[in-house]
C-alpha cells in the first residue's frame, strides 16, 4: 500500500529553487515507496509515478492530481505545488479548496513540505536543547523533578513540553502555521480560528529500546475529546471539539522512528472509551518529513505508531486551531504555560 496513505497536497515555492525541491522530494517520495508501492494492475507503473490530470495555475504554479493502486484499491493522491490561484474550470478552485476538500471528507491530509527549512531547523535545534537540559534534571533528579524546575509543563509518560518550552521559536511557529496554512483552517472550521494556547504542545516520542519504564505511546483517541467528561452524561455528538491539530515532525518519522497512525474517516462525534479500547487494526501510517504538516479534524481516530524495529526517536511538535469565538475547553494538562 501507498506508504502515504493516498491523500497528501505537497506544497512549495515556485522558481528555480522550488523545481529543484520538488524534484528532491520527487526521488525522497519515490524511494520510500519502493518497498511498499503496489501497481495499477493493468499499466504495471510505479504508484507514485502516475499521472493523470495536470492543472495550471494563473502565476506558473500547477496542480497535479495523480492516482495510486493501494491494497485496498484505487486511492486518489493530489500532490500540490505552488501557493497561487488556478485558472477557473481546471477541476480545482483553488489549493485552499483541494486541502479542505480532503480535509472535511477524511478527516486526515498531509501537507508536504509546507515549512520552510530554515524555520523547521530553528525550531529542531531549540528542541534539542531543551530535551537536553530535560534529561540532564531527569538523570539527577527523577522525571517528576523536570515540571517543579522549569517555567513549562512537563508530561513524564509522554515526554511532553509545553510549547513555550521553544522560547522565542514558539512564536516562529505559530506564525509559520497561521500565514501558511490560516485559508485552509478557516475554510476547514468555517471562518476565523485561533490556536488553542493551553493546548501545544512539543513531543519526543521514543523507540522502544530507548524508552523509560514511565514512558508510553498514545493509544487510539481523537483530539476534540480534549478536556472532555468521558465519565459523566455529557452527549458523545456535542461534546466534540470544533478543531484542526496540526502535527509537525520534526525529524523523519514513520519508518524508522515512531509516527502517527489514523483511521481515515470522520465518525463525527466522540467515542466512548469502551469503543475506543475495543479499537484494533493498524490503521494507515505515512511516512513523514521535516516540514511537512499532517493536519487533523478533531473527530480523527489517531494513535503513535510504533514497532519493535524503530531505532530512533522522534521528536514532533502540534498545535490545536478552534474557531475564533469558541471558548475551547481546558485538558488535564495546560501545554502553554503553568
Amino acid at each position: 500500500m501507498d506508504p502515504d496513505s493516498g491523500y497528501i497536497c505537497v506544497l512549495s515555492r515556485g522558481g528555480r529553487r522550488g523545481r529543484a525541491r520538488r524534484r528532491e522530494r520527487s526521488e525522497v517520495r519515490e524511494g520510500d515507496a519502493k518497498s511498499d508501492e503496489k501497481s495499477d494492475p493493468q499499466e504495471n507503473s510505479p504508484a507514485i509515478a502516475k499521472r493523470d490530470a495536470l492543472c495550471d495555475f494563473t502565476h506558473g504554479g500547477r496542480i497535479v492530481i495523480r492516482k495510486v493502486w493501494g491494497g485496498g484499491g484505487l486511492l486518489d493522491v493530489v500532490f500540490i505545488h505552488g501557493r497561487t490561484v488556478p485558472q477557473a474550470g481546471m477541476g480545482c478552485e483553488s489549493m485552499t479548496e483541494g486541502l479542505t476538500q480532503i480535509l472535511r471528507t477524511r478527516g486526515v491530509v498531509v501537507a508536504r513540505q509546507s515549512l520552510p527549512a530554515e524555520h523547521v531547523l530553528g525550531w529542531r535545534q531549540a528542541a534539542d536543547d531543551r530535551y537536553a537540559e530535560v534529561d540532564e534534571i531527569i538523570a539527577q533528579r527523577g522525571p517528576w523533578a523536570v515540571a517543579d524546575t522549569l517555567a513549562f509543563p512537563f508530561v513524564p509518560t509522554a515526554s511532553s513540553l509545553g510549547l513555550a518550552a521553544l522560547g522565542e521559536q514558539a512564536d516562529s511557529l505559530l506564525q509559520t502555521l497561521s500565514s501558511i496554512l490560516a485559508p485552509t483552517l478557516e475554510a476547514a472550521l468555517g471562518g476565523p480560528v485561533r490556536p488553542l494556547m493551553d493546548s501545544m504542545w512539543l513531543r519526543r516520542q521514543f523507540a522502544p529500546e530507548n524508552a523509560p519504564p514511565y514512558h508510553a505511546p498514545h493509544a487510539w483517541h481523537q483530539d476534540g475529546g480534549l478536556g472532555f467528561d468521558y465519565l459523566g452524561d455529557a452527549d458523545l455528538v456535542e461534546g466534540l471539539l470544533p478543531m484542526v491539530t496540526c502535527w509537525c515532525p520534526l525529524m523523519p518519522c514513520g519508518r524508522d522512528a515512531p509516527g502517527m497512525a489514523y483511521l481515515p474517516n470522520r465518525p463525527g462525534a466522540l467515542m466512548a472509551l469502551d469503543a475506543l479500547g475495543a479499537l484494533s487494526g493498524p490503521g494507515q501510517m505515512p511516512n513523514l518529513l521535516p516540514g511537512d504538516v499532517l493536519l487533523m479534524m478533531g473527530d480523527l481516530l489517531h494513535r503513535t505508531h510504533v514497532t519493535s524495529d524503530m531505532k530512533r526517536d522522534r521528536i514532533s511538535v502540534e498545535v490545536r486551531f478552534v474557531p475564533a469565538d469558541h471558548p475551547g475547553r481546558r485538558g488535564p494538562w495546560s501545554g502553554a504555560t503553568k
